[in-house]
């Protein structure tokens, strides 16, 4: 793969992870869920590029923070369920 690809895909990635963000920062449960998810593909394309371009502390890092994002989702999961209970009640 050449560089000009790598830094294509490295700004497709760079564009998931801003959008990512800014559902992370919502005030809604159900978006900051959304972001978390986006987070995750974005880690998952990042890790992959990284291990390709043979940069494995950078993709170890990586890995470290999905586990850290896949917590937000599960977390902002269940309170969404909450939020969607205490809206019907």
């Amino acid at each position: 793969m050449g560089s000009d690809a790598v830094i294509a895909i490295q700004t497709i990635i760079f564009g998931i992870v801003v959008v990512a963000r800014l559902y992370m920062t919502s005030a809604l449960a159900r978006k900051r869920t959304y972001g978390f998810g986006w987070s995750l593909c974005a880690g998952v394309l990042y890790g992959s590029l990284m291990f390709y371009m043979e940069l494995y502390i950078l993709a170890a890092m990586e890995v470290v923070i999905m586990s850290l994002d896949s917590r937000g989702v599960i977390h902002n999961y269940r309170r969404n369920k909450q939020e969607e209970s205490n809206e019907r009640k």
